[in-house]
């Protein structure tokens, strides 16, 4: 349990009733959402401190108080457990009791209960065990040579894979096996274990398996004779489940399934250890026989030449091209480097010394598990050996990469191919009878700086064949360069201990990864009318995406990435209006985390040309652009657009009783076409102006007029509102405003005549050739002036 302080606690009572309680020094906290891995053990053994309790937290040997693993003295034996609760919380039983009310608060999976006093080793590797696949056992693989010296206690390798339905290799934690033979002979050890090998004599053993799917057995015997090993969990066997037909992947020697093992008087002892594929192994060759007096090896001769005949046999791959080479030889009829072993091998030449030892070489160009045998005939009498071992791949090679320029979120290929100690492929790597795989990874080499993402990587090879794989499928979310590595999925080549491992060389190897395309965002000038006048600014954001449509945020121009990946941007408009787009360029530091901001300004060429649709478009140096979208087509281009129009603000002259109120001609105006030339701009929803009054000659009557509106819009406004509905002054911003500003001047009073001078200062864009000048407009306003309705009037006199 877990005190309050943090501490872990771990009780047991003895038989005798007495409570021995272990507890961490150390206190711990465990975040929310994350998963730690628990474990204890025990073992009670009578005598002072001989009985030993350990907390393990996530593979790590916990340190305890007062020793470290926890000892106490005991019975001897544990009292009767009684019901296993996981998870629920027994406070009741341990002393003493200030453990928390409260059960566990989170989720518990994989526990396992073993019958034995596992250690940290075991706990870490329960704790890294994975299952990708939810798979069961559904019977055991043995290997082994087939035939064993049984002189001096000489042990043969009994290899024992777990194997499911399908003959793949699955990994057991607390999964007991039990071993016997069927002549209640020999003595069972470890050769490659985790945990200890059970031996109870008689032929008889056990093992408990500790997140492993291969165990290599020792197994010894003082008889001469041949015997059958025996496997059994809970009823699943080596003949149980889809080994009851034999088939190539539960062979056990050459091509027979369940083969008996044979201990002989005398042979040939020798130790191929496993390797890497190609590099030359030294081997010592022992022409062995029982003593006559003794259980103990004496040398079968000395001091003499015997030639033997060596051949070779695919374990694991079933099958091979390439053959084992011993001192020299080449283990086929041939004689051939490039060829599969075969029935006949070669004979080689040992010189065999005072002690019946030889040396030779062994090797091997290609991987997997191989028997190496040998046989030597002499009047009559025949003499064998032989030995299982494993070549493994020395590392893994990239090749056919895709070049660059790469685009992110893109698909890109690259061939790995298991390499041995020469460079050369190893044609057999992946044909394994549960094939071995290969895991790619990435690692970001450019850009880096607080700036810089890793991204997302994701893709995986397909099938090996002669030695290599292709993935087709490899994605990098993002923009700059990267490194893959290659390494053995399950880290040690059959169950040898050796792993590879590789990787594409010089850092930033692939790549350069470039954006897949820009997006475009444009808010019109008017964005409540839906179009930009000729020549104003519309907000524009320009956007470096990934295939998927997200942001590549490394496309960055500033200091905060190194390099910088981001890359000049020109802009354009994609439909061809007949015009100019200022600015044309965007500098690539205008890009932060893949974003750039701006106001381009598009202006027509001519004053006088009809409404168009403008679509941004975004290229760089690199050739990424705008033009196509998410499936690398125009039909999901993302381009912002915006209707052009080309305006201006007309103010006009106007005349009217000093006693009237005087209403002025003042809109924005568009030309809509060459028939339809300039029109009230309705949709313009947007334009503010601001006036000036000023006079004209004498009398001045400015300060006897202004602008009638409600409030001050204009800036020439009456200090009361009008008393007259509608008419107020109207501007964009201004319900009712649709392009006419409604202009009215308040009437001077009876007998004051005179002119004003109105200018309107409007936007850049809207200003107009009235005089030879582009200008803000202008209108003159007179009042005490009539205009007659007489056309033509004519007296005589």
């Amino acid at each position: 349990m877990k005190r309050s302080t943090g501490a872990l606690r771990f009780a047991v009572t003895d038989s005798g009733g007495t409570v021995r309680t272990a507890e961490t020094s150390t206190a711990y906290t465990f975040g929310a959402g994350t998963w730690h891995h628990i474990a204890v053990s025990w073992a009670f053994t009578p005598g002072t401190n001989q009985t030993v309790q350990q907390i393990i937290v996530d593979g790590v040997l916990a340190n305890t108080t007062g020793t470290t693993p926890y000892r106490t003295t005991t019975t001897g034996a544990i009292a009767t457990p009684g019901t296993l609760y996981i998870g629920d919380n027994r406070t009741s039983g341990v002393l003493p009791n200030t453990g928390s009310a409260n059960g566990a608060n989170g989720t518990i999976d994989e526990v396992y209960i073993y019958p034995i006093d596992i250690n940290a080793t075991q706990a870490a590797a329960d704790m890294a065990l994975t299952r990708p696949v939810c798979t069961s056992l559904d019977h055991f693989h043995i290997v082994h040579t087939g035939e064993q010296v049984g002189c001096g206690g000489a042990v043969a390798s009994i290899t024992v894979e777990a194997h499911d339905a399908t003959h793949g290799l699955i990994s057991l934690a607390g999964t007991t096996m039990q071993m016997s033979t069927n002549t209640g002979h020999g003595n069972w050890s470890s050769v490659s274990t985790i945990n200890p090998v059970v031996n109870s004599g008689s032929g008889n053993g056990s093992y408990t398996f500790s997140n492993e799917s291969t165990v290599v057995l020792g197994l010894s015997n003082t008889f001469l004779e041949s015997l059958n090993i025996n496997l059994n969990s809970g009823g699943i066997t080596e003949s149980s489940g889809t080994a009851a037909v034999c088939v190539s992947q539960d062979y056990t020697v050459g091509t027979s399934c369940d083969a008996n093992l044979n201990f002989v008087e005398a042979g040939y002892l020798f130790d191929v250890p496993n390797h890497v594929a190609e590099i030359s192994q030294s081997v010592t060759v022992r022409a062995v026989k029982k003593s006559d007096s003794s259980a103990a090896c004496v040398p079968a001769y000395a001091n003499t030449s015997r030639s033997l005949s060596f051949t070779c046999a695919y374990t694991n791959p079933t099958t091979g091209t390439l053959p084992v080479r011993v001192g020299g030889s080449a283990l086929n009829a041939a004689n051939s480097a490039t060829s599969a072993c075969d029935a006949t091998g070669q004979a080689v030449s040992l010189a065999f010394n005072a002690t019946g030892v030889a040396t030779t070489s062994v090797q091997y160009a290609d991987v997997g598990r191989v028997t190496l045998s040998a046989q030597e005939t002499t009047a009559g009498v025949t003499m064998t050996g032989s030995d299982i071992f494993i070549a493994a791949p020395a590392k893994f090679a990239f090749s056919g990469i895709t070049p660059a320029p790469l685009k992110a979120g893109v698909n890109f290929s690259a061939t790995v191919s298991a390499q041995n100690n020469v460079n050369a492929a190893t044609p057999n790597f992946g044909k394994e009878t549960s094939p071995e795989s290969v895991v790619l990874a990435f690692a970001k080499a450019s850009p880096t700086g607080v700036g810089a993402s890793n991204g997302s990587f994701s893709g995986a090879l397909g099938t090996f064949t002669a030695g290599s794989a292709t993935a087709s499928n490899l994605n990098w979310s993002e923009v700059g360069t990267i490194d893959l590595s290659a390494t053995l999925s399950s880290a040690s080549y059959l169950g040898s201990a050796i792993t590879a491992t590789g990787n594409t060389g010089t850092a930033g190897a692939v790549g350069t990864f470039v954006p897949d395309h820009f997006a475009t965002l444009v808010t019109q000038g008017c964005a409540a009318g839906s179009y930009s006048y000729s020549a104003q600014p519309f907000a524009s954001i320009v956007r470096a995406r990934n295939r998927a449509g997200n942001v590549t945020v490394n496309y960055d121009g500033t200091a905060n990435t190194t390099p910088t990946f981001a890359r000049v941007v020109t802009l354009s408009d994609a439909n061809g209006l007949v015009g100019g787009m200022v600015p044309a360029t965007l500098a690539a530091s205008s890009f932060t985390a893949g974003v750039a901001t701006l106001a381009p300004v598009f202006t027509f060429t001519s004053k006088t040309t009809a409404p168009g649709a403008l679509k941004l478009r975004a290229t760089d140096t690199d050739g990424v652009s705008s033009a196509t979208g998410t499936d690398g087509t125009a039909a999901t281009a993302t381009e912002g657009t915006t209707e052009i129009r080309s305006g201006r603000a007309r103010l006009a002259n106007a005349l009217g009783s000093d006693r009237l109120d005087l209403p002025m001609v003042f809109r924005a105006e568009y030309w809509a076409s060459a028939a339809s030339g300039w029109v009230t701009h309705t949709a313009d929803s947007c334009t503010t102006a601001a006036l000036a009054l000023t006079a004209v000659g004498t009398p001045d009557i400015v300060a006897n007029t202004c602008v009638m509106e409600a409030g001050n819009n204009s800036g020439a406004g009456c200090a009361a509102a009008p008393s007259v509905a509608g008419r107020s002054y109207l501007e964009g911003g201004v319900a009712g405003f649709a392009g006419d500003f409604n202009l009215w001047l308040k009437a001077p009073g009876a007998g004051i005549a005179g002119s004003v001078d109105v200018t309107a200062t409007v936007p850049a864009w809207l200003q107009f050739n009235w005089t030879g000048t582009v200008a803000n407009p202008k209108g003159r306003a007179t009042f005490g002036v009539y205009r007659s309705p007489l056309l033509y009037r004519r007296e005589n006199y």
